[in-house]
């Protein structure tokens, strides 16, 4: 944490956390906009003020705000890691993706970085590095379903069907209450799909009659 030279920003900051959990955002944003003009260094004002972007679903407004913090500490992995995850759902892959190489370097054992860079390679079309990224995230987190679907997609389009297929029917085994996951088997085993899959599928469909 970089404390700033005047406490009393401190304190400041503190209430400007606690308005935010009482979801007073207006109030909580105007008390740490006023911290950064005094402290405009202070690391954590600033990432907070990219978080109150968040809350208000203003990304454009928390991509610069978490630029700014990066700019601040480079090494500090979680405002990075924020930043790539922005950048890759507004589509501007190749930042994200250098982004999380750098990322990389910080937090390579943490299963939802490769998971996330997995996304980025994947959108990129480099299939083997995303291959590589969702085993990874995987094998840190064997209990996690969304690297291995990453994984089964990713097999999918660069046509290894059988082992995609095998995974998509792991996948259905952790979580059978996700639809996307019997569009992905009809479409791959159609012609012998499993018979538990099918009376399952039947079922969420007469639910939703």
């Amino acid at each position: 944490m970089t404390l700033p030279h005047d406490k009393r920003l401190l304190v400041a900051l503190a209430q400007a956390l606690a308005l935010r959990r009482q979801g007073q955002i207006d109030q909580a944003e105007q008390l740490a906009s006023t911290v950064v003009r005094i402290e405009p260094r202070f690391l954590e004002a600033q990432t907070f003020l990219a978080h109150l972007a968040m809350d208000r679903g203003d990304k454009t407004v928390a991509i610069k705000r978490f630029t700014k913090a990066m700019l601040l500490a480079p090494g500090q992995t979680e405002t990075m890691f924020t930043l790539a995850h922005l950048r890759h759902e507004e589509q501007f892959w190749e930042e994200a993706a250098v982004l999380f190489t750098f990322c990389r370097l910080f937090r390579g054992g943490v299963p939802s970085f490769h998971l996330q860079r997995g996304r980025v390679q994947q959108s990129l079309e480099q299939s083997d590095a995303a291959i590589r990224s969702f085993k990874r995230a995987s094998v840190l987190e064997p209990s996690a379903i969304e690297p291995l679907i990453g994984l089964a997609n990713t097999l999918m389009w660069t046509g290894r069907l059988a082992v995609a297929k095998r995974l998509f029917y792991r996948c259905w085994r952790m979580d059978p209450e996700r639809p996307e996951l019997y569009g992905k088997i009809l479409e791959l085993d159609r012609g012998n799909i499993q018979q538990q899959v099918l009376e399952k599928l039947h079922g969420l469909l007469e639910t939703t009659d």
